[in-house]
């Protein structure tokens, strides 16, 4: 399909996708000079992805993120890290808790503290049909993605 003919059009929820062209769905987030862009192709529907990228150095307001965003178990998972870990965490939590909710629609969709991602490298969410995996797209910044799990 020529690109000129493509339609990005928006869900409920302000997640895009491409209208009239059923089983591609793309998710798309940067950081500083870092673009990274999902695409999934599936033969009769798209199945949501989400990405998200952080840069490793922690806002100064990491610790009050936690509290206001977090549930309880990422939040404790964060808290008792050594004061030295927690920067590295920190940024892996975000990304991880961004990646499935703007696969699973957006915040609105579902709000960060109603699921737990913990820090493990790749992971299924519990009480949700995501998964979620983290990599180092480069350095200095931290990446996941988040796509449904097998049957779900």
């Amino acid at each position: 399909m020529p690109p000129g003919d493509l339609v990005i059009a928006s869900d409920r929820f302000g997640k895009p996708f491409l209208d009239g062209v059923p089983g591609i769905a793309f998710n798309l987030a940067h950081s500083s000079e870092i673009a990274l862009l999902a695409v999934h192709r599936a033969p009769r529907c798209a199945t949501p992805v989400g990405i998200d990228i952080e840069p490793t150095a922690p806002p100064p307001e990491a610790a009050a993120i936690v509290r206001g965003w977090f549930g309880d178990s990422d939040r404790i998972t964060y808290e008792a890290l050594p004061t030295t870990a927690r920067d590295g965490a920190f940024a892996r939590l975000w990304t991880r808790k961004e990646a499935v909710a703007k696969a699973a629609g957006g915040i609105a969709a579902l709000p960060l503290d109603r699921f737990a991602v913990g820090l493990e490298e790749w992971a299924a969410v519990a009480g949700t049909p995501w998964q979620v995996r983290s990599f180092t797209p480069a350095p200095g910044h931290v990446a996941a993605l988040a796509t449904r799990r097998k049957g779900q």
